[in-house]
């Protein structure tokens, strides 16, 4: 998979991410405990492959958290 392609999989999954993120705390105390993992997997699955295209490009990537 090249450098167009990871990136195009790290856009995808972490769009998935946002949206199941936005389900779950639209659905607030409601929300299932799946609608939760769920979320919390595709937003793993995203951070997990930004990881990945910044090892392929030789980069240290930035913290997103604080």
């Amino acid at each position: 998979m090249n450098l167009t392609d990871q990136l195009r999989l790290w856009g995808a999954t972490h769009a998935q991410a946002r949206a199941a993120e936005t389900a779950a705390r639209q659905h607030g105390a409601d929300a299932s405990a799946d609608l939760h993992r769920e979320a919390r997997a595709l937003r793993e699955r995203a951070d997990h492959l930004h990881r990945e295209i910044y090892r392929d490009i030789g980069a240290k990537p930035r913290s997103t958290h604080g």
